[in-house]
């Protein structure tokens, strides 16, 4: 026999072992394959970046090289000045400063040409910029001078009224001297950057930051990083100091965000494993260098993602526990063969621990976004979605579709059921005060059982009038608890406009909102809560719903296939609650059936301890009634036709009950069995452990898999 479990054991062993080595290579190389494609979606974005970067040195450089040939002087820099500008319209400003005695032998002299209010005009610059003092903010005049072409800091620009990004490059006269005559200044709006990195999507759920060569954000989706001038240093710096007493995650956060920012503006490329400081999300921060300057563009999207994409390895991974488990169980009954208490408590561990791994690997690796479901996250995205629901213009969305922006800001959520939630919050919506004057002014929420819209604010602004609604409604929605509780749901506020029966679609009005990105949690309170429950993010999706009525309206455009606008919250169960509530008296009450069985021996007439068949089946009966009366309160509090995960619990619970119960009468009954009197019921007493943790695993591999 023991021969046997050896072959058998060593077989299993090195089967299993190959089995997740053979899955862990695959999962590392499908890894590094995800996080090479982001570094490559990083390389394509950058080069609209690396163009404008470029464009900007060559105007600089075009414009000292005239100045240096004499086709620009001092009869025709204003003209071209204004001529260069009118041909680059993404540009803010572009002034010429000259060297003390340069320009008409004056002390200094500044011309250029500014971009405000969309018009342009001619600026000087008032001050004597060539004195060396920190005080007078001129060290795009004096560091280029002494050291060469080279990009700005970003600073804040009274005259164009925004932040401004400045390429200056020092330029020589034609006039023999060595040293700098002046300094060309070609500088464009930070805005610029901000429109455009808003634009890109690593994931659903990533964004990009740029940083500047000294760490400012030059683009951040909260945008008060980027008004308030600190840099991605300071605010690591702030994460250590406010934490040095105490190794906490946001110390360590923070020690690992300064060392990858480090890398980054020393020009590396790469992608790492990192906690945020500002959303304290678990992320992938990957960034690389742009050409031209001492930049660096850089992405996070949440780890989880990268998990979403690896999914498949779910499986791997659960194939290989399996395997794992039984060869470890083959070895320890090889090695405790003839230690019955020892194999117990082992092959009981084994199982714990598999079965928690299993919890771990199913909570990485969730499932999939809803089928069918649109997510709009950018305004690109945007776009894309109103570009193909144009092209549509069948019998689905008949004719022009009218798009009226609509947003939303929820200020709290309640669970008042299981299915059942009230939501409380702000929602308006713009109009054009011409394209729309035969479009009413309102929304429906047809999955509210009850709500109450009032209006509370109008405003206008040229064509553009806004309305907007304070709402509390209450909405049904079937959630799926089967994975409780490590389950995750979605809150949704489905959404029709009033004039449901015209062509009308929902979009978001992503301006109103100063970040999209659903890390972010647009459209939600700042402390917002929600018992028992975590947030995930918010975004705004469309689904394409059809109905088998037409509301006695002839030609209903919304019957088949029609597009409308969600407002999605993702949240995901504080599992510790439903643990300290249902699973420690579970625990307890497995523990208490195991000490039932150890004091039931048949080798003493009073039984160990008193023991006797009345008093175990009146401990069993109050062990029964604790968990029944559990077991119905998460009933009621879940509402669910099926079996959630959960139940599997206490079904075990109450067949380990009936189980002690039978063996307390078979050793009353004194009935001769080879399983009950072997070694006055140790089997009974080693197996239950085993069984129980074995059962769980068993159903938890079914159940996950």
């Amino acid at each position: 026999m023991k021969r046997i479990l050896k072959i058998a054991s060593i077989l299993t062993t090195l089967i299993a072992l190959g089995y997740i080595s053979f899955s862990i290579v695959h999962y590392l190389q499908e890894a590094e394959r995800v996080e090479q494609e982001v570094l490559e979606k990083l390389r394509r974005d950058k080069v609209k970046i690396e163009a404008y970067v470029f464009d900007a040195m060559n105007l600089a450089g075009e414009f000292a090289a005239g100045l240096q040939t004499g086709t620009i002087g001092e009869g025709n820099i204003d003209t071209i000045l204004m001529d260069s500008m009118k041909a680059h319209d993404a540009f803010h400003e572009m002034i010429v400063c000259y060297a003390p005695g340069k320009y008409k032998q004056e002390p200094y002299k500044g011309i250029g040409v500014s971009r405000q209010d969309s018009l342009l005009k001619y600026t000087m610059v008032e001050f004597n910029y060539t004195l060396e003092q920190a005080e007078q903010e001129n060290h795009w005049y004096t560091l280029p001078m002494q050291n060469g072409a080279m990009w700005m800091e970003p600073y804040y620009c009274p005259i164009v009224k925004t932040m401004l990004m400045e390429f200056c490059m020092p330029f020589n006269l034609n006039d023999g001297d060595e040293e700098a005559d002046g300094v060309v200044i070609v500088g464009y709006s930070l805005d610029w950057f901000r429109e455009y990195m808003k634009s890109l999507k690593f994931q659903n759920t990533g964004y990009a930051i740029l940083l500047s060569k000294e760490g400012r954000f030059l683009y951040h989706p909260k945008k008060d990083l980027v008004t308030e001038g600190g840099t991605i240093l300071e605010l690591a710096q702030k994460g250590i100091d406010q934490n040095k007493k105490k190794l906490n995650n946001i110390h360590r956060n923070s020690v690992l965000l300064k060392h990858l920012s480090e890398k980054a503006l020393a020009g590396d490329s790469g992608c790492y494993n990192y906690t945020s400081v500002v959303t304290h999300e678990k992320m992938k921060f990957c960034f690389k260098p742009v050409e031209h300057t001492n930049w660096s563009f850089c992405s996070l999207s949440l780890r989880e993602e990268f998990n979403t994409y690896l999914f498949k390895f779910k499986h791997y991974m659960i194939n290989g526990i399996i395997l794992l488990v039984l060869s470890i169980i083959l070895l320890f009954t090889y090695f405790y063969f003839s230690h019955v208490w020892k194999l117990s408590f082992r092959v009981f561990l084994s199982f714990l621990i598999a079965t928690i791994a299993i919890w771990v690997i199913n909570w990485k690796f969730p499932e999939q976004t809803l089928k069918g479901e649109v997510k709009i996250t950018n305004p690109d995205a945007l776009t894309v979605f109103k570009h193909s629901t144009d092209s549509l213009n069948n019998s689905y969305v008949k004719g022009d579709v009218t798009y009226i922006p609509t947003g939303i800001f929820v200020q709290s959520i309640e669970f008042n059921s299981a299915n059942n939630f009230n939501i409380k919050g702000y929602l308006w919506q713009r109009y054009d005060t011409v394209l729309h004057k035969d479009v009413s002014r309102g929304f429906v929420m047809p999955e509210a059982s009850a709500s109450t819209i009032k209006e509370s604010y109008r405003t206008r602004s040229g064509r553009h009038e806004v309305v907007g609604w304070n709402f509390t409604a209450s909405i049904r929605e079937r959630f799926d608890y089967k994975d409780y509780p490590f389950d995750k749901e979605k809150l949704w506020l489905r959404l029709w406009h009033m004039d449901f029966n015209k062509n009308i679609v929902l979009v978001p009005f992503f301006e109103s909102y100063d970040y999209v990105n659903p890390i972010f949690k647009p459209g939600l309170e700042k402390d917002f809560v929600l018992p028992g429950w975590d947030v995930l993010g918010t975004f705004f999706s469309y689904r394409f719903n059809s109905y088998n009525v037409n509301f006695g309206i002839e030609d209903y455009v919304g019957q088949k296939e029609f597009p409308e606008l969600y407002f999605t919250t993702d949240v995901y169960r504080n599992y510790l609650n439903p643990f300290m509530s249902h699973m420690i008296p579970l625990v307890v009450v497995f523990l208490m059936l195991f000490s039932i069985l150890q004091v039931g021996r048949k080798s003493d007439d009073n039984g160990l301890f008193g023991f006797n068949t009345l008093s175990t089946l009146s401990a069993c009966s109050a062990l029964f009634f604790v968990i029944i009366f559990d077991h119905i309160s998460l009933r009621n509090s879940l509402s669910v036709s099926g079996l959630v995960y959960f139940e599997w619990f206490y079904l075990i619970a109450y067949m380990s009950i009936m189980y002690v119960s039978m063996n307390a009468i078979v050793i009353a009954r004194n009935v001769e069995h080879k399983y009950f009197n072997y070694s006055d019921t140790c089997m009974s007493r080693t197996l239950f452990g085993p069984v129980i943790t074995g059962t769980i695993f068993i159903i938890t591999v079914l159940y996950f898999y």
